[in-house]
């Protein structure tokens, strides 16, 4: 009969801890990302829109977002995937829009990791979000706060 050890350890302060499942060991950590992002729109239809641009902070790279603003509703839907050196991010969040001195307006939610490649292939998460929009020129800024398991 095989023993297993504890399958998840509490990780504190962004160090690694030893997770062990089967046998089977493997670092894992934990780690605060904040992140600024660059956006413009590249691809729009009706209420779905696809944004891209720069990421610069812990996890610079680049981000494709996917949102769908449903008519006059000030809530909106996303996923997003995110490129950094050694693999992928993906996931997908909620957030409601706030009117601003025209032309901007300004967004905030909350948004969890899903699943990722290389050596994100264990990736978990949550965090935060807030940003403005230019209507005009059809770019924006958004910044992330996240805590990420991987």
């Amino acid at each position: 009969m095989a023993l297993l050890a504890p399958v998840a350890v509490a990780v504190l302060g962004g160090g690694p801890a030893l997770v062990w499942a089967a046998g089977t060991a493997r670092i894992a950590r934990t780690i605060t990302v904040r992140d600024n992002a660059r956006l413009r729109v590249v691809r729009s239809n009706g209420a779905t829109r696809l944004d891209k641009g720069p990421v610069s902070g812990t996890l610079p790279g680049s981000l494709e977002l996917g949102a769908d603003v449903p008519g006059t509703s000030t809530s909106f839907t996303f996923s997003f995937t995110l490129h950094v050196a050694g693999g992928t991010i993906t996931g997908r969040g909620k957030g409601t829009l706030h009117e601003g001195n025209p032309p901007y307006e300004t967004f905030a939610g909350t948004g969890i990791v899903s699943s990722g490649t290389g050596r994100f292939a264990r990736v978990s998460g949550a965090g935060r979000f807030y940003g403005s929009e230019n209507r005009r020129t059809r770019s924006g800024t958004v910044q992330v706060d996240a805590t990420l398991r991987y």
